[in-house]
């Protein structure tokens, strides 16, 4: 369901490679072009250990941060909060 509520046909080759290094806490760099998907590669590990906590213990409203992301531009700020916003909208999160 999440998948097709995020309008996700399929995985690009960067998301199949770095998916598994980013879950395993691997570090990585991955280069690719623009909208292939590298966001969801870095977050998609975030979303899921701040679910992992959820179900340990209830999050009160205001606790957090749970992830840091750091940006070299607003503009990459905005797309990276729009992608976690959007996946965690689609799991009844966000």
């Amino acid at each position: 369901p999440v998948i097709s509520a995020c309008r996700i046909c399929c995985c690009c080759l960067g998301q199949v490679q770095g998916i598994p290094v980013a879950l395993s806490g691997r570090d990585m760099i991955g280069i690719a072009f623009t909208g292939s998907g590298k966001t969801l590669v870095f977050c998609l590990p975030m979303i899921l250990i701040a679910l992992e906590q959820e179900r340990k213990m209830p999050i009160v409203r205001g606790e957090g941060p749970f992830g840091l992301c750091i940006n070299p531009s607003r503009e990459l700020a905005r797309q990276t909060y729009d992608v976690v916003k959007e996946h965690t909208d689609a799991l009844g999160y966000g």
